[in-house]
């Protein structure tokens, strides 16, 4: 059957900045089939910014839920979804017009269910933004490879996503994949991923990372450092990177230090509230 149904699932929480440019991006797909499910929350005010597209795009449909974090409300639009396939987008990230149909097509030509989106973080902008990419970089933090896209049945094998693990439900979901032997391939696209940077997200996100990750460890055990692909540079290393960053960089020298400290504090924190730390 051609042009089968695609059920693009977006969770938003407070996505003033960035859903209106996320929304647009979708809603310009050359694919002829597919839904918006925008999954919110009751108090969430940015849920104003997709009434507007839903008041004339019948295609766009909110969906309110009692939960904030984002594997609840991905699990409700799985449910709610009618699409044979399934897309998870976050409403701080954009794609490229044509990214439905080439996961339709990749799909079909590989005969895979899932296909894993590449992204790329956007151009940094301000100070404490650039400082606190320039610190990924330093760590070689790198954006996990996680499918985005899945055939409906991929969900009726592994199950849906775990709320326990915040903030890593993808790392989670990407583990169950593998074990269960489910095929993937990679589009030739790329997903552009403009996340918010700020003291209130550099402190939430780690936090409520360390609870997920504190799941994750409990629920996997042995398995747990496959699982979390992002490895730490030993201390001496990331010393000497560090340094050779502030030499490149010196502009940021006082960014560059200030997201290290106000890092190191929060995994102190995390550490001795959940005996793990991101």
């Amino acid at each position: 059957m051609e042009n089968e149904k695609v059920s693009v699932i977006i969770p938003i929480w407070k996505s003033f900045r960035t859903l209106d440019k996320c929304l647009k991006c979708i809603l310009k797909q050359d694919y002829p089939n597919f839904e918006v499910l925008v999954i919110f929350t009751k108090n969430d005010k940015s849920i104003n910014i997709a009434k507007k597209y839903s008041a004339y795009d019948s295609r766009v449909k909110l969906i309110e839920v009692p939960w904030r974090f984002q594997a609840e409300k991905r699990n409700a639009g799985v449910l709610i979804s009618n699409g044979k396939y399934i897309l998870f987008i976050d409403s701080d990230q954009y794609v490229p017009p044509n990214l439905i149909r080439k996961c339709v097509e990749t799909s079909k030509r590989f005969n895979t269910d899932t296909i894993v989106i590449p992204e790329r973080r956007a151009q940094s902008r301000g100070y404490l933004s650039k400082s606190f990419n320039l610190v990924k970089l330093i760590g070689k933090e790198k954006i996990e490879d996680i499918p985005r896209f899945f055939n409906r049945k991929v969900f009726d094998i592994v199950g849906l996503q775990d709320p326990k693990c915040i903030y890593c439900e993808d790392s989670d979901f990407n583990w169950r994949l593998k074990l269960a032997g489910i095929s993937r391939a990679e589009v030739d696209a790329v997903i552009i991923h403009d996340e918010e940077i700020s003291f209130r997200t550099m402190f939430y996100k780690p936090y409520f990372t360390s609870v997920g990750l504190k799941a994750l460890r409990d629920k996997w055990k042995d398995h747990y450092d496959k699982i979390i692909v992002n490895k730490k540079e030993s201390i001496s290393k990331r010393r000497i990177l560090i340094f050779r960053f502030i030499l490149r960089y010196p502009q940021y020298s006082l960014g560059i230090f200030i997201v290290l400290i106000f890092r190191a504090f929060i995994r102190r924190l995390s550490r001795w509230r959940f005996g793990i730390a991101p």
